[in-house]
This record gives structure tokens, sequence and C-alpha cells, in this order.
């Protein structure tokens, strides 16, 4: 879906399987001296993820359904696509009429994230035969580690770990009390006592209270952190931001509470100006149709 070329929302696709009309099979193989069946996918299924730059091995599960057996001049060639193999043609196993046999292409995974995919066919001497087979992948980006807490020089310092309760941007139904925990590290080199507090210092969601008390932590210990909120009556997205205080004086990570404010039911899914939400395919992925 776009709006002004810009996309948004959930992607859909249709896909299914052309079979051919009924036929006897035994009078098909003999008008076809070279012939070929996809069997499956042995490596390497439509629409995996993988990561940017990576080395790719796809292997595909092809039956000999003509009535000539596989020789060397028989190959497998690369016809179009997007996903650049390493080469464009690859021998295929010698194999007699009714045998099934993997064959095998590698490929580099492109370094920009999005799909690919690359078309292949069987070919006897230059001319196409048999099913068309493809590989078709998802690119993405490679899994950064997570930035890892690290000891503080200072006395008292704090790290964010995760939103236990909320998600940013959670809608919110106007009116509705919100219960709000953070889970937070005590990184620094003194325990947290009765004078460590948890204080708004700014937003516009009605907070219970500015002021809520921390668990008792000693440095390399975490726990729940917890401030409750009362979603206005007006219809927007309200935040609360809040900061670990020892007495008065401000320490570690900047936390908050970010909602959108809806008069509908309460959903837990991140608000976009424009979106779209698959509810269901009036023709299931897959689907059998003929030809």
């Amino acid at each position: 879906l776009m709006h002004d070329d810009v996309p948004f929302g959930h992607i859909v696709w249709c896909e299914v399987e052309v079979t051919a009309p009924a036929i006897d099979h035994q009078s098909s193989v003999e008008v076809e001296k070279f012939s070929s069946k996809f069997i499956r996918d042995s490596s390497l299924p439509d629409g995996v993820k993988v990561e940017a730059n990576s080395r790719l091995v796809k292997r595909w599960r092809i039956q000999n359904n003509g009535v000539r057996a596989w020789d060397d001049d028989v190959v497998m060639k690369c016809f179009s696509g997007t996903l650049e193999p390493l080469s464009r043609f690859v021998r295929v196993p010698h194999i007699q009429p009714g045998e099934d046999a993997d064959i095998q292409v590698e490929f580099q995974a492109p370094g920009v994230a999005g799909e690919y995919q690359s078309n292949w066919v069987l070919m006897h001497k230059g001319v196409a035969f048999g099913h068309i087979v493809w590989c078709r992948v998802e690119v993405v980006e490679a899994e950064k580690s997570a930035p890892q807490p690290k000891p503080s020089p200072h006395l008292y310092s704090s790290w964010f770990v995760g939103d236990v309760t909320v998600d940013d941007y959670a809608v919110i139904k106007t009116g509705t009390p919100i219960k709000k925990q953070w889970m937070m590290l005590n990184n620094g080199q003194h325990a947290w006592g009765n004078d460590i507090v948890l204080k708004c210092i700014h937003g516009n969601l009605p907070a219970t209270v500015t002021s809520v008390s921390v668990p008792s932590l000693q440095p390399g210990q975490s726990g729940v952190i917890e401030a409750n909120f009362t979603a206005p009556r007006q219809p927007g997205v309200y935040s609360s931001t809040w900061a670990m205080m020892h007495q008065d004086v401000p320490f570690g990570h900047i936390i908050w509470c970010r909602v959108n404010v809806r008069s509908g039911k309460r959903w837990q899914t991140p608000p976009r100006h424009y979106s779209s939400h698959l509810e269901s395919d009036s023709l299931q992925d897959g689907s059998k149709v003929p030809a």
C-alpha cells in the first residue's frame, strides 16, 4: 500500500502453484524426450531470511521424468533474476529416467536488504526443457550485538535494560489506567537506598505521582521500577520522561512512557500515519490452480 509513493503497513502477496491440466502421464513422457519435474526445495525455502553478503547454497530436488538419460550435454542455466549466482551454468547429475537428484547452485547474497530471486531452467544443447525453478530470499542486515552495560566509574549510575510493560507507542483507550514498568540495572559503584528515586522531569502524560521509589539494588543487580498514569480523554500521542535521582541530582539513562491514545479499544501495535493490517486471504498461499 502506498501514500504519495511512500509504502506503509503490511506487505501482502499472492502465491500459487500452477499445475498442468490432467493428462495421461505415460503419453507425456513419450512426447518429451528430455523432461524434468521439480520435487522440492532441499535447502533455502522460498522467502527465507539470509544475512547480507553471506554465501548461499541452494539445492533443488529434481526428477528426470523424460525418456532420455541426462549426460554432459544437460546443464542448468540462470536466465533471469536479481540474485546473482557465482556461475550462471551448473552441471547436473547423470541420472536415468525416473530417477531424481539434487542440483546445487551457489550465490553471494547482496549487501543491500531486500527481496531477491534467481530463475533457472534445464537445457539440452541450448534447448530448455522441464520445470522452471528459482531461489527466492529476503536479505536482511547482519544482526548487531545489543550494547552491553558496562560498570560506570560514577558512584550512582543506571542502565535501561528494557520495557517490561507498555511498549513505545502502544495504543491505549482514552481514560484507561496505565501501569508502566521498566527493567533497570544499577551499573554504578554504590547501592541504591531510600535516597534514590525515579522522578518525572517533563511530559504531557499525566502521572499518578511525579516521583516513585526504586528497589534496593546492589551494583550489578537489576530490578523493575513502576509508575502509573491515566490516558487523557483527548486522543493523541502522549509521553512522560523520567530520570533517576540522588538528592535531586539526575544520573544514568533517561527513560520514558510514550503512548498513542485513541477513543476506540486498546491495541498493542505501533501507530503509523497510514497503516494496514492483513485479516485473511481469499486465495490461500500455495493453492493449486489450473494452468
